[in-house]
């Protein structure tokens, strides 16, 4: 995960009253964090791309962190997981699995 996700991760905890402390704490007790999930803090590269994709995704709404996961995905040649529906329809280099 790009920091930058996770860093919107935690905010949605701490915005429904959840400390995002507690919850790097208990995802590291429980050998969640840093091991099933590796969060990656990015490379230069990832803004340039970020820039890049604007223009491509700007129609179906992605936000900056929703790009930044593009980018990641991109630069890792892995695939991306998102919820969301409209990113299925996207052509950006990355292979976009929708999981619900």
């Amino acid at each position: 995960m790009h920091a930058v996700n996770w860093a919107e991760t935690l905010s949605k905890l701490a915005e429904a009253g959840v400390a995002p402390a507690d919850v790097e704490r208990d995802l590291t007790e429980r050998g969640v964090l840093h091991e099933a999930l590796v969060i990656d803090i990015g490379q230069p590269v990832d803004a340039v791309v970020v820039a890049e994709l604007r223009p491509v995704t700007r129609s179906v709404g992605l936000s900056l962190g929703d790009r930044f996961c593009l980018a990641l995905g991109r630069r890792l040649g892995l695939p991306v997981l998102t919820a969301d529906r409209a990113w299925s329809a996207l052509v950006v280099g990355v292979d976009v699995q929708v999981v619900r």
